[in-house]
């Protein structure tokens, strides 16, 4: 099968006029069919590589379909054409007759010497300059607005200031206010400048607070605050919590938030505080102070009872609820703990223990059977009874001396 019988039909429209099957006419035939069909295929490819025809072809400057500019020749159909006497390639292609039919495209005006072009480039850049945007982010948005440009010459900085919302590069760098356009009834999105200056004040808080370190997601944390409302003042407060609980509670109180409401680990702790990931800030922020309160006796119950664990959660939140009656937790762990020898087993006696009827008895919360004022009463009693019996020389039976946390207490 000759070459010609090979060519498909896009091809074949694409020869010369005047080309006949039997035939691959230099002048005119376009440069990606000689390269596909010309017997001469390996001889081309191997003379294109070397650097005699590179030297060459170097000094034209190309049109759009690859020919030298005003000729129909390539490059590489000149270096083969003709060659002076020493050997090297004729040069002047405009000596050279090609073909009438063919006329080469007008020299285009180059776009970036034109004064809209300059003023484009001088207003977006330094718009974005201004707002204090990263270059690399700055180098991708110009991208967009160059190639906006050389498809529309009356493309303005205030039009790309306009669109540049719906760009991938400004919705990856502003996840908040993307996702804030989105609601329709969203009237307090920040502009691109507030965005960046909160990220910097808040940049500046993490540090203070020790958070930097543990590997806080500003981005998404500046996002997730506009997201849902959440402002500068419940902010610090959030951060006060997170480095209260990580650098300044006793251990005891530390590992019981962390049991409760994360893990042990300071970045986790971090996170329930402040990473929008873990969905804390769709909560709402008292709940959460509610939950350190809660941990914090639960914590202090181990420290002050010497208990293996804490007091329940359930009953810790229920004594932490109690600060409005200016009830002292420490001190009234105390006191429980002074009368530790009330829950000692006794023959005779309903069992009591420290951490679930003494708790409920001294803070004045109820258990499941009794309200805290009816087993205060109970707890007063057998004291009582106790130190008459002791006053009075009784036999009461001791079969234990100590108490803890699951001990049966009567």
């Amino acid at each position: 099968m000759a070459w010609w019988d090979e060519l498909t039909g896009e091809e074949q429209a694409r020869m010369p006029d005047d080309w006949v099957p039997g035939e691959m006419p230099l002048s005119g035939t376009p440069p990606d069919i000689l390269a596909k069909y010309n017997p001469a295929i390996a001889a081309q490819q191997e003379v294109a590589a070397s650097s005699e025809f590179e030297q060459f072809a170097a000094q034209y400057e190309l049109d759009e379909n690859g020919y030298v500019k005003g000729t129909n020749w390539t490059p590489w159909q000149l270096f083969h054409m003709e060659r002076e006497p020493d050997g090297s390639p004729f040069v002047d292609p405009s000596g050279v007759e090609g073909d009438p039919s063919y006329t080469p495209p007008d020299d285009p005006v180059d776009y970036k010497t034109t004064d809209e072009f300059r003023e484009l480039k001088s207003g977006f850049l330094s718009e974005l300059t201004r707002i204090g945007l990263e270059t690399d982010i700055i180098n991708e948005l110009w991208d967009w607005v160059e190639g906006e440009f050389v498809a529309d010459a009356s493309f303005s900085t205030a039009q790309a200031m306009v669109e540049i919302y719906e760009q991938e590069a400004f919705k990856r760098r502003f996840p908040g206010i993307t996702t804030m356009r989105e609601d329709a009834g969203r009237r307090d999105i920040p502009t691109p400048g507030e965005y960046l200056a909160r990220e910097r004040l808040w940049a500046t808080y993490l540090g203070e607070y020790g958070m930097t370190a543990l590997g806080a997601d500003l981005n998404t944390m500046v996002a997730e605050s506009y997201i849902n409302a959440i402002g500068e003042g419940e902010f610090v407060d959030r951060l006060k919590a997170a480095r209260e609980m990580i650098y300044e509670a006793p251990e005891a109180v530390k590992n019981t938030f962390g049991d409760w409401f994360g893990n042990h680990a300071d970045a986790a702790l971090m996170a329930v505080f402040l990473d929008p990931s873990k969905e804390i800030f769709n909560d709402d922020w008292v709940g959460l102070k509610g939950d350190v309160a809660a941990a914090e006796v639960g914590g202090w119950s181990k420290m002050h009872l010497g208990l293996d664990a804490p007091v329940t959660q359930e009953r810790s939140r229920a004594i932490s609820k109690l600060g409005w009656r200016d009830i002292d937790v420490w001190d009234t762990l105390d006191l429980l703990k002074a009368k530790e020898d009330l829950f000692v087993e006794r023959i005779g006696e309903v069992d009591y223990q420290m951490e679930v009827e003494g708790v409920a008895a001294e803070f004045g919360i109820n258990t499941e059977d009794l309200s805290g004022v009816e087993l205060a009463e109970l707890l007063d009693r057998r004291g009582a009874r106790r130190t008459a019996d002791f006053s009075g020389g009784g036999g009461a039976m001791l079969t234990g001396t100590t108490t803890g946390f699951g001990a049966a207490n009567a």
